[in-house]
């Protein structure tokens, strides 16, 4: 039996939120997590949806029955079967989605946030391509293992970078977050950390505050 990658045309699904009929000054690209839909997750910041921003949540390209066979739908960036591949198409995706929006909105600033399962898949587009953004936020997510930390260091250190986390987050604990941030302190990386009160979620007023640095 013999495999192969045969390149194809695909209809990718994205949410945006905000009114562009307006003036876009900032541009958010968003990666929600594993399990979310895009149509969903960009609900979420409606905080920041003051009507000079536009936020652009592009959908996983794989959906899937989140229990059995029937009933709600939930997408993800990957999983382990055939992973470099699925790697290669987001990274590819993604710039398409920035350099479109960027082609849209020449003089809008742009930042990007990354929750939970979507961190690591733009952690990987960030390195792989550097899209000219203001700030990376990495939202309950971790960093990929995968990366070139002798190269990849030297490019995030380009952009200011910022760690959200929950205080009450069910999958990355205290003890979690300190070896996380002690292995990349390790390595060279910048970084801010920001704390809020809550669970594996985004929180609104954390949210207004990553905006107004944007």
């Amino acid at each position: 039996m013999n495999t192969l990658h045969l390149k194809v045309s695909y209809n990718s699904r994205i949410a945006t939120l905000g009114d562009e009929n307006n003036t876009i000054l900032k541009v958010w690209i968003v990666l929600h997590g594993y399990g979310q839909l895009a149509t969903y997750f960009v609900r979420k910041f409606e905080a920041i949806n003051d009507g000079n921003t536009l936020i652009v949540a592009p959908e996983g390209m794989n959906r899937f029955y989140l229990n059995g066979f029937s009933g709600r739908v939930g997408a993800t960036w990957m999983t382990k079967e055939d992973r470099l591949t699925d790697i290669e198409n987001n990274r590819h995706y993604l710039s398409e989605v920035f350099s479109h929006y960027k082609n849209k909105y020449p003089n809008a600033v742009f930042g990007v946030l990354a929750f939970s399962q979507g961190a690591a898949t733009a952690v990987r587009w960030f390195c792989h391509q550097q899209p000219k953004i203001k700030q990376l936020i990495i939202w309950s997510g971790s960093f990929p293992e995968d990366l070139n930390w002798f190269e990849d260091v030297e490019k995030l250190n380009r952009v200011p970078l910022t760690f959200v986390l929950g205080d009450n987050d069910e999958f990355i604990n205290e003890t979690q977050l300190q070896q996380q941030s002690n292995n990349l302190k390790d390595k060279g990386l910048r970084f801010n950390i920001v704390r809020f009160k809550g669970a594996h979620d985004l929180d609104a007023d954390t949210l207004k505050e990553m905006h107004r640095s944007l």
